[in-house]
């Protein structure tokens, strides 16, 4: 566990609880995203956050509008990502792709792309299975999909990982003298050849300014725990018990080492969290009241569980699991926005600065240094 815990906050448009688009000065239109996107980034980035996380949905329907809204219709994470690359300077940015119904050559392009654009703050979040909307909307069989979801996520990464190798970090060498602008030696194939993904390479983007994106991966499943343990930085798993936090994360590390990883690379955990924030605890028991009263009758969506309190009692209850070693952070999910995110910022941040958990700025540039990760090694150099 480092010194100080990780802080994503996940960003949803429409806010993250179902009834959060219907509370005073929420944001409700779909069609401000881009003006959304670009505050909540400003204030995530202002209070220190080592992440803005974006996830995925790849289907719609009418029934969301009650049980997750924020899926009825938002921007393609990846452009969410690019777009934001240029109105931030420190924060990292996580997008999320479904290894299921994206092409490898494709992401590696994308995300090597991205990475250099925002001098190395990119994140790539694995969605890994099926849904029979997703399915029919790509062509798909999803029995086969959600049979075969797992071993093609294992393939993808390992494919994905030799194509951001495919140029050194040097290769490059621009001696205008010899007329020489790439050295062919530092230039390498991927050939990759695996069950469920083929890619031959190299990679017409240049390796990543981290070297490697950093991986996170959502899900506690036994595959879940797998991919993130031999290939993955971050789980990013829901647990509402310490306990239960604790023994996860102490059985993700094991997993890793027995797979011959560094200790100093071992996955962490980072658990989502849904606070209600106000001045007092009184206001925000009624923020809380508010918002629950405002779900919509029948609603047959698990309600999120609130984390519900002023600054001071929220930093204390994430204190003490992170003290406790039951996780390395959190992801702040804002039950509307903007007012929860800037109110999480400003109330409990410093909590957390002051408690001595949470740095008070920024120590790196890239995604990689946030994470307290090392820049990787070449495959090719490995070999």
């Amino acid at each position: 566990m480092g010194e100080h815990m990780i802080l994503g906050a996940a960003f949803r448009a429409l806010g993250a609880f179902p009834s959060g688009w219907r509370m005073p000065g929420a944001e409700r239109l779909p069609r401000r995203e881009p003006q959304v996107l670009v505050k909540a980034a400003k204030i995530a980035e202002r209070a220190g956050f080592d992440y803005l996380y974006f996830g995925d949905w790849l289907s719609t329907g009418p029934e969301l509008e009650t049980t997750a809204p924020h899926l009825l219709a938002r921007v393609d994470p990846l452009s969410a990502v690019a777009f934001l690359a240029a109105s931030t300077r420190r924060i990292g940015l996580l997008t999320s792709i479904n290894t299921t119904y994206s092409e490898v050559y494709s992401i590696a392009r994308q995300t090597a792309s991205i990475d250099l654009l925002s001098g190395g703050r990119l994140g790539l979040n694995l969605h890994v299975g099926a849904n029979a909307p997703a399915a029919a909307n790509y062509g798909k069989d999803v029995e086969w999909d959600r049979l075969n979801a797992y071993d093609r996520a294992f393939e993808f990464v390992d494919a994905l990982r030799r194509l951001w190798d495919s140029w050194d970090d040097d290769a490059f060498i621009a001696d205008a003298s010899a007329g020489q602008l790439a050295e062919p030696g530092r230039v390498h194939p991927a050939d990759y050849y695996g069950r469920f993904v083929q890619t031959a390479g190299p990679l017409n983007a240049l390796r990543p300014v981290q070297g490697a994106v950093p991986i996170t991966h959502t899900g506690t499943s036994p595959r879940a725990h797998e991919l993130v343990a031999t290939r993955g930085n971050v789980a990013i798993a829901d647990f509402e018990d310490a306990a239960q936090a604790f023994d996860y994360r102490a059985g993700l590390r094991a997993a890793a080492l027995a797979a011959g990883r560094d200790p100093l690379d071992a996955p962490a955990l980072v658990i989502p969290v849904l606070p209600v924030v106000a001045e007092t605890p009184e206001k925000a028991e009624a923020l809380a009241s508010e918002l629950l009263a405002l779900v919509a009758p029948g609603t047959r969506a698990r309600v999120p569980s609130l984390l519900v309190g002023d600054g001071p009692a929220v930093a204390a209850r994430l204190e003490a699991w992170f003290r406790s070693g039951a996780v390395d952070g959190f992801q702040i999910l804002s039950a509307w926005m903007p007012a929860q995110l800037e109110a999480f910022a400003e109330l409990v941040v410093p909590e957390l600065v002051a408690r001595g958990v949470f740095r008070s700025a920024y120590a790196g540039r890239t995604l990689r240094e946030h994470l307290g990760l090392r820049h990787p090694i070449s495959a090719y150099a490995l070999d």
